[in-house]
């Protein structure tokens, strides 16, 4: 009379270890640190696809209905459509300047 047993569904309960949570989040920072880094160097195929990896990452192992959650996957969406592979400036007119009134 103490104890009761009862089978649960394994669909409709997905327990996860401390330690799978904690690696789950920096697998996501490192997704999002390489996001950054390929900003950093203009890079934007790997700027484009650390984003869509880190997309997928939250999609799969995050809970969609938590508010947290979806204003995340709405800022990896933003950052998405954001370039980085500006234009760089014309500094040659400069250049030349100096060259002129150098001896």
């Amino acid at each position: 009379d103490r104890v009761s047993v009862r089978r649960v569904d394994e669909a409709a309960v997905q327990l996860v270890s401390m330690e799978q949570q904690a690696v789950r989040r920096q697998h996501l920072e490192t997704l999002l640190l390489a996001a950054r880094l390929a900003a950093w160097r203009a890079d934007a195929p790997a700027y484009a696809g650390s984003l869509r990896e880190a997309r997928d990452w939250v999609d799969r192992y995050y809970d969609a209905r938590d508010a947290r959650v979806q204003a995340l996957a709405r800022e990896l969406e933003s950052l998405a459509g954001a370039p980085v592979d500006a234009p760089l400036p014309d500094v040659s007119a400069s250049l030349r300047l100096l060259r002129a009134g150098a001896p």
